[in-house]
């Protein structure tokens, strides 16, 4: 991803800003988060030193040594580059996946063809145990009942 200010260099800082307003989110380039952050009365500033001081180490770009894509070229494509990016990854990659999937945390891809009728099953049930507890709640308990039963069913119990 290309920095939003000077458009040419690589964003390796993301900042994220609460306002009034709402969150506001900015992608820079080491240059030019340093020309956001200087002061006046400061001439060695330095990004790397603010954020190793707030957070510790400050993470430098990594890069697959198979094919060199990095987090944001994954993330600009939507696709790792190669196998190995995956054990580059490997800390990143459920964060990106929450990112990707809006925190849900069910797999919303495709089953192989072996499992399909296990876990349709596996919804059917789920959805059939969501109808039980609200059939308790409103007190239905006949139809609670033929529900239960259908989930045993269903379960093999």
């Amino acid at each position: 991803m290309l920095c939003e200010r000077c458009k040419e260099r690589e964003a390796t800082l993301h900042m994220s800003v609460k306002t009034i307003e709402g969150n506001k989110e900015m992608f820079l380039c080491d240059v030019c988060a340093n020309e956001v952050f200087l002061e006046k009365d400061q001439d060695n500033f330095n990004v790397n030193q603010l954020l190793n001081s707030m957070m510790g180490q400050f993470k430098t770009t990594v890069s697959c040594q198979t094919c060199g894509s990095t987090l944001t070229s994954i993330a600009e494509k939507g696709l790792f580059g190669c196998p190995d990016c995956y054990n580059t990854f490997k800390n990143e990659v459920p964060k990106i996946v929450r990112r990707v999937q809006h925190l849900q945390q069910e797999h919303k891809g495709k089953i192989p063809e072996s499992h399909t009728g296990r876990v349709e099953t596996k919804k059917r049930i789920e959805r059939l145990e969501q109808k039980l507890t609200t059939l308790i709640e409103t007190q239905d308990f006949e139809e609670a009942a033929v529900v239960r039963d259908e989930i045993k069913a269903l379960k093999g119990v």
